[in-house]
């Protein structure tokens, strides 16, 4: 096959813009390793036939354990339950609770003093 010298040129610059452009992408990144006991904690509504729920969820982030739990209110008192039975449901120590600062994980900022960590202590 042939190619007109416009065609060869027009394909020798795409070829060489694809490689620099491949050259300057940074090379694969590796995720950042967590100790086992890291958990991620959320919470979402869900629309039922007979009304909302809310939905927490907690995944360690290295070895992929998950829990659920359906509550009826999200309130801190649902948030203390939730993570009551996490607690008891993961084999092993639990170090760190990630959370979006949500207000049924966090005092309200009205109360906070310095840092957002609230004490779970049923209240």
């Amino acid at each position: 096959m042939r190619l007109s010298r416009s065609a060869s040129a027009y394909s020798s610059k795409t070829s060489l813009a694809g490689r620099i452009l491949e050259g300057d992408k940074p090379g694969k990144r590796m995720f950042k390793i967590y100790p086992i006991g890291f958990f991620h904690v959320d919470i979402a509504e869900v629309r039922t036939g007979e009304g909302k729920l809310y939905l927490f969820v907690a995944i360690d982030r290295t070895l992929k354990f998950a829990i659920a739990h359906l509550a009826q209110t999200a309130d801190r008192r649902s948030a203390v339950a939730f993570l009551d039975a996490l607690i008891d449901a993961v084999p092993y120590r639990i170090h760190t609770v990630l959370t979006d600062n949500g207000i049924q994980f966090c005092h309200p900022p009205r109360y906070r003093s310095g840092g957002s960590v609230a004490n779970f202590d049923g209240g």
